[in-house]
């Protein structure tokens, strides 16, 4: 029996570490803007794995100015995951992934407001509900939250705290085989500081920043900018 047991583990652990290593290649490929890379990424993934580099996809293709690309990865990256959650109801991570698309959705075609922002709280609302500690949830909220404008619920004061609860869940969720986002918290939470006149405590974010993803080259550019006004 105690074989059985330990066998079931084992292959349990196995599977959330292929599933990081894929998180971890799609990353990777994003940081360093590896375009073709993203696409197999994308194509050789199913499910979760596979919405997450479209989403990535649709990321580089904004840092390029690229929106009409932008938009079609985004349009494949949420009819993956809202295809997820007609397979399984209670998937927190595809929840907030999907939150996250929307989201940069809304920010290209305001006309999606009206559609997608119902749609987001109710989401919201029911991973805070299955999973109030996960790490992502408190990250893409607190962005949310950091750009929506005060009159329609926005507040940055709130953005940050959510920030902070990020950044002190995150070390518990290593394991979790959707670990991405720990470096982007701090990031966040260093622009919010810039945003007050903070330099030095932004620093410190963004050099946390690229301790956790050397890679970063969001984390990297952030600092060259701002240790020049010091």
């Amino acid at each position: 029996m105690k074989k059985v047991i330990f066998a079931v583990a084992l292959s349990m652990s196995l599977n959330v570490f292929a599933e990081q290593n894929t998180i971890d290649s799609i990353t990777l490929a994003a940081n360093n803007m590896q375009m073709e890379n993203l696409a197999n990424l994308a194509a050789q993934s199913s499910g979760y794995d596979q919405a997450f580099a479209q989403y990535k996809l649709a990321v580089a293709y904004m840092v390029k100015q690229n929106y009409d690309k932008l938009q079609e990865h985004l349009t494949v990256s949420a009819a993956i995951l809202e295809q997820q959650l007609t397979i399984n109801s209670d998937d927190a991570e595809s929840m907030v992934l999907l939150v996250q698309v929307y989201s940069l959705h809304i920010g290209f075609a305001h006309d999606k407001a009206q559609e997608l922002g119902p749609k987001m709280q109710e989401l919201l609302t029911k991973a805070n509900q299955l999973a109030p500690n996960n790490p992502r949830l408190q990250l893409v909220h607190g962005i949310i939250k950091y750009h929506t404008p005060v009159v329609y619920g926005g507040n940055k004061q709130v953005a940050v705290a959510l920030f902070n609860q990020a950044i002190n869940n995150y070390p518990d969720d290593v394991n979790s085989g959707y670990h991405w986002g720990y470096d982007e918290a701090y990031i966040w939470r260093g622009l919010a500081k810039v945003e007050r006149g903070d330099t030095q405590g932004a620093l410190a974010d963004f050099n946390r920043a690229v301790e956790i993803n050397p890679n970063s080259n969001w984390a990297k550019g952030l600092i060259a900018q701002n240790s020049t006004s010091l």
